[in-house]
């Protein structure tokens, strides 16, 4: 097939003297169907010589600004061509040799035409570096003069334009994930050097500038509804209404296509939105955020978190491999991301859960029982669980009409389920459920209310005053430490030594913190993961609430020295008043929170995540 008339038209120009013309004809060219195609596939030599006449166009700070944005705009259309090898080669060849001069004329645009075209050369940059190598701190330096609300801004327009392919989608949200990362902006020195205070106090400056920015304007409110309008759109496509309610069983392409693609979202996605409250100091704004998700998103989670969450625990069901551990499962780890979203979401919701959000909750408790028998064969499965009631507990679901019923059914199921937790080992499924509960480090766990009082019951917790809380505290670390012995004796014949371990690494949140779950995990880095679980941080006490053991958001520190969160403290306070939980005496102070010891943990929490040790942040249990 030959040549196009404009390319042939522009080709013939010279170089020095291309003019608008040549090159309006030439972009209008490339996006009519199949010629840059046929550029790229049959004309290889010809398309190098137009990508070096559009670079050289680009740069020339002395041409009219029209000629350099229809450049831009004829890479942007050769790029369309899904080629991986021209796109990863000849092309990223070409835009690595776009200078400064182009990035600044980008800078000097009106705003609105000025994104416009970085919404174009991001597109490009994804697009030559096969989407996953370009980094968000990379763009930020570059092209956003380390502008973190516009980059996120940009992402965002990017996502809204639907012909784009879902690469590119799962591009922006990988890169908002990064920027929430403190990797992204700096590197951790060695265990034994101590971090640059300036660096980690400008990490907390960029996450408190993003969560502004989504919370305070309209991007969260945006993202989540394209978000929706997407899920919606797969729903009624793929006919996922059927699969959801059971009527139709999970295909193949199912679980490849738009399971995977919801995947690659809500991958990045769940930690994000986690890692903008771990991370920022102001907890003002912290309170706000978190409550927002049910003051102004239920229907979000409703109608397209807990639907997915339902979706990727069908698929991990229909695609999971009994000589396999799930955690190596895209599925199953995509499911505990997004189980631990909802326990923040729903953690001392500030108003009535609406019918739409109850009635998910309910479906999704449904679908949990009924996968019991198969989730509790292994401890990531039991992980599901324990989530799942936590953010049950959060939502007090026996004062919900709509749960009690099934939130009842659901506990009772799994505290009376004395099945070995494997064949032969004497650790039942209800005492790993225990287990996993009194080891739990989430601060977004709601202490006390009628769901937990029933939750203990059914546990067998005993239900002490407050004032006596120091002596319940003991008697369960007592129960625990029986539990580990029992565990031991088994270890000493071989029959949990795999699954110890797994379970070690789970229950104290292997994934380093903040980031997001892996896909794919190989043998190689399973063992990597386990190892890392047993070098578990151990936080300075004075960093760990006296009443949960937890580590703090907002200390409160009593004359006595005596240190608790403030929600725990101020819980003891609404129950039995002004009484000290350890000692049971009463104290006449004010409770303020220590500004000081709160930015002290706050730094301590951003220097683990960046060092990736566990049990601090994000991630963990």
């Amino acid at each position: 097939m030959s040549i196009h008339g404009a390319i042939t038209f522009f080709l013939d120009q010279d170089p020095g003297a291309i003019g608008v013309s040549a090159l309006s004809c030439l972009a209008s060219s490339l996006n009519e169907p199949g010629v840059a195609h046929t550029l790229v596939e049959q004309h290889r030599p010809a398309c190098k010589e137009v990508l070096s006449r559009l670079v050289a166009v680009a740069n020339d700070a002395g041409k009219n600004p029209n000629a350099r944005i229809l450049a831009l705009e004829s890479l942007y259309g050769i790029s369309n061509v899904p080629d991986v090898r021209f796109r990863t080669g000849d092309l990223l060849d070409a835009v690595q040799k776009l200078n400064e001069s182009f990035e600044e004329f980008l800078e000097t645009q009106s705003t609105g035409n000025g994104d416009a075209q970085l919404e174009m050369l991001t597109v490009l940059l994804f697009r030559c570096s096969d989407y996953m190598r370009l980094k968000a701190g990379d763009l930020l330096r570059q092209l956003y003069n380390n502008d973190d609300a516009r980059l996120v801004s940009t992402l965002q327009m990017i996502m809204k334009k639907r012909s784009l392919e879902w690469d590119i989608l799962h591009a922006c949200v990988r890169c908002m994930y990064e920027l929430t990362t403190p990797v992204t902006y700096f590197t951790a020195p060695d265990d034994n050097l101590p971090f640059e205070t300036t660096k980690v106090s400008a990490f907390q400056e960029k996450i408190t500038t993003i969560l502004i920015h989504f919370s305070e304007g309209k991007a969260m409110q945006e993202l989540f509804a394209e978000l929706g309008a997407r899920w919606a759109i797969a729903v009624d496509e793929e006919r996922l209404e059927q699969i959801l309610e059971g009527q139709s069983p999970v295909t193949d392409s199912v679980c490849d296509g738009v399971a995977m693609r919801f995947l690659g979202l809500f991958r990045y996605l769940a930690v994000m939105l986690l890692n903008l409250a771990d991370f920022c100091e102001r907890m003002d704004l912290v309170r706000a955020y978190q409550r927002s998700f049910i003051s102004q998103y239920q229907s979000f989670l409703g109608n397209t978190v807990i639907p997915f969450l339902s979706l990727a625990l069908l698929c991990w069901e229909a695609s999971c491999d009994s000589t396999l551990e799930s955690q190596n499962n895209p599925f199953m780890n995509v499911a505990i991301a997004v189980l631990r979203l909802l326990r923040f979401a729903l953690y001392r919701p500030s108003q009535a859960l609406q019918e739409s959000l109850a009635l998910s909750l309910r479906a999704f408790t449904r679908h949990l029982h009924r996968l019991e028998s198969l989730l509790c064969k292994e401890y990531v499965g039991m992980l599901v669980f324990v989530l799942t009631v936590e953010l049950l507990c959060n939502a007090n679901a026996v004062k919900v009409e709509l749960l009690a019923a099934d939130f009842t059914s659901l506990v009772n199921l799994i505290s009376t389920d004395t099945k070995p937790l494997r064949p032969g080992a004497h650790f039942t499924v209800a005492q790993a459920f225990t287990y996993c509960l009194s080891n739990e480090t989430s601060m977004y766990c709601a202490p006390d209310n009628e769901s937990i009082s029933l939750l203990r019951r059914r546990l067998r917790f005993e239900d002490a005053e407050m004032a006596n809380e120091a002596a319940r505290v003991v008697q369960a670390l007592e129960e625990q430490l029986g539990m580990l012995q029992t565990l031991m004796m088994e270890l000493a014949v071989g029959q949990l030594i795999g699954d110890l371990s797994l379970f070690a690494s789970y229950a104290t949140g292997s994934i380093p913190s903040g980031q997001a779950p892996p896909l794919k995990t190989g043998a190689c880095e399973t063992k990597q993961v386990t190892e890392k679980a047993k070098k578990k941080t151990k936080h300075p006490a004075k960093y760990l609430c006296m009443l949960t053991r937890k580590l703090m958001r907002e200390p409160v520190v009593l004359r006595n020295g005596h240190h608790f969160e403030l929600d725990a403290l101020q819980e003891v306070v609404d129950r039995v008043g002004h009484v000290d939980p350890i000692t049971g005496e009463a104290f006449d102070e004010e409770i303020e929170v220590d500004m000081d010891l709160q930015q002290e943990i706050a730094r301590y929490r951003i220097k683990m995540a960046a060092r990736g040790d566990n049990g601090t942040v994000g991630q963990e249990f």
